[in-house]
């Protein structure tokens, strides 16, 4: 029961919508490894690196977003906007 609870709160405190990129013939893997590989980019060209704690940092700036948004169009997906986050 108690980490039926601490999921509920996890998942409360993500956010009420996620982005949607797409790319053809890539699998749902692949794409949350090209994912994660732009989100740790991003943090790099914001002067985070990988042993800082970021809470309220770039990841709500818009130079993160333009870091981000920049080196998953390199991979050669196109951002088709939000959705909510299923619950």
């Amino acid at each position: 029961m108690k980490l039926l609870i601490l999921l509920v709160l996890l998942i409360s405190l993500v956010g009420c919508s996620v982005e949607k990129w797409v790319r053809p013939n890539t699998s749902l893997t692949q794409q949350l490894d090209d994912e994660k590989g732009c989100r740790k980019y991003a943090n790099e060209k914001c002067g985070y690196g990988p042993n800082r704690l970021i809470i309220f940092g770039p990841k709500a700036s818009n130079t993160y977003h333009y870091y981000f948004h920049e080196c998953m169009e390199q991979k050669g997906y196109k951002f088709v906007g939000t959705e909510d986050f299923p619950l």
